[in-house]
């Protein structure tokens, strides 16, 4: 594959490409198939970052595959369009929320990745990096947090108080102890204070609620920022 990569990049336009993607400069690219541009991208990717809009679903699905197949050892991450009509699709949306943050943490985290995303998925509102960066919550067992405080950030950062959770985006309280399932976590979590101390966070099972895992610390990504200066 370094072979078709090193070719490509040798062509007189592929660099002049290039330089254009370097300097951040709006680009339009025509009479090429897709086919051929996904592997130009690629080559210039180089284990870096970039952002790829399309104009439809069928384009990027192309393009997905094709970037899967010549860049096999890269995370490929699709951005999720947002519903906001589908008054139904509470849970759905909150997933979709979801995949998006953690996908901008991606981002910010300087990780090896490529985003697709079509037009309408890249219009929808996203907070700033800036304010994203400001929005996390570390938690670590023996550090003082104060618990109402705690309660008040999850609150702001989208998550939805329950009597008990049972689905991602979601917390529950039951008397020092946060049940809580951060959007960034393959699991829930249990957070136990002794006063503003944490006192213990353990991993527990969705379906009957018991313990599995002690763990150290975490950090809790926001479920939903959006701010008046938002940024694509």
């Amino acid at each position: 594959m370094n072979i078709i990569f090193n070719t490509l990049l040798k062509d007189k336009s592929v660099k002049q490409l290039q330089k254009f993607i370097v300097s951040n400069q709006k680009i339009q690219i025509n009479s090429l198939d897709d086919s051929l541009k996904a592997a130009i991208f690629a080559a210039i990717f180089k284990n870096n970052q970039m952002v790829v809009i399309f104009p439809d679903q069928i384009s990027l699905n192309t393009w997905r595959d094709d970037f899967i197949s010549l860049l096999p050892n890269i995370s490929i991450q699709i951005l999720p369009e947002l519903d906001f009509f589908d008054v139904n699709a509470a849970v759905k949306s909150l997933n979709l929320y979801a995949q998006r943050i953690n996908i901008l943490d991606k981002l910010t985290q300087s990780e090896k990745i490529i985003v697709l995303a079509t037009a309408s998925a890249a219009v929808n509102p996203v907070v700033s990096p800036k304010i994203f960066l400001n929005s996390k919550i570390t938690i670590k067992v023996g550090d003082t947090l104060e618990f109402n405080q705690l309660i008040s950030n999850l609150v702001e950062f989208g998550y939805q108080r329950d009597g008990e959770v049972d689905s991602i985006g979601h917390f529950a309280i039951r008397g020092g102890i946060i049940d809580i399932f951060p959007v960034n976590a393959s699991a829930p979590l249990r957070i136990e204070f002794f006063d503003n101390i944490i006192d213990s966070i353990r991993i527990f099972d969705l379906n009957d609620k018991r313990s599995v895992k002690k763990i150290s610390q975490f950090l809790i990504l926001p479920v939903t920022l959006i701010d008046n200066d938002s940024e694509i």
